[in-house]
């Protein structure tokens, strides 16, 4: 390969970590290309623009780096907070195992990621041991969840951050940006609608 070839390689590489995320933004929005709304609409709450999931110290309870478990894999991140795992969570886990499952032969490219302190490990490893589970105090971590739920409009004059936080669920793309958030108590069909839309779109 020329020098020439090699340069062009890598601005095609560059636009397309761009591109990603605006394409998914784009075909998130209803009506694209004359479709049926109700067929491209999203379900979440779109994070406009797109915030970057801040993973770079951040690692897995069992010492991996959560940054290589999840980079180039669609991820559900969901948000416990330092609250204990009550009914309602349980559920919501729960309900993230089985959209999981769902995505059939596409459950490789598919990660879920769950974020609290502490975390109630034997209880989430009952539920699906393929979970990743941080209870990393980073604080990049943190404020990245936090202006991806102002972003998408979670966050108002006279809403409580904890309560907007603790219990939400977050669509990450590929190149680890957070898109798409779930308000807590959200209907697993929303999620589990979006998701398989973005995995056909992305051919993954």
């Amino acid at each position: 390969m020329t020098q020439q070839s090699r340069n062009r390689l890598v601005l095609v590489l560059i636009a397309a970590l761009f591109f990603i995320p605006v394409l998914a933004a784009v075909l998130l929005q209803p009506g694209w290309f004359g479709q049926d709304p109700e067929r491209t609409v999203n379900r979440g709450e779109l994070v406009q623009p797109p915030v970057p999931l801040l993973l770079n110290n951040v690692e897995l309870v069992d010492g991996a780096s959560a940054l290589d478990q999840t980079r180039g894999h669609w991820t559900l991140l969901h948000v416990i907070g330092d609250a204990p795992c009550d009914e309602r969570c349980t559920s919501t886990v729960t309900d993230l195992r089985q959209i999981h499952t769902a995505t059939g032969r596409r459950q490789e490219q598919v990660r879920v990621l769950i974020f609290g302190s502490p975390l109630d490990r034997p209880r989430l490893r009952s539920i699906d041991d393929r979970f990743l589970l941080t209870e990393s105090s980073d604080v990049g971590l943190a404020m990245s969840i936090v202006a991806a739920t102002g972003q998408s409009g979670g966050i108002g004059p006279n809403t409580d951050a904890g309560e907007a936080l603790t219990g939400a669920t977050f669509i990450v793309d590929p190149e680890g940006n957070l898109m798409l958030r779930y308000a807590p108590g959200y209907a697993r069909e929303d999620l589990n609608k979006d998701l398989e839309k973005l995995l056909k779109w992305s051919g993954r």
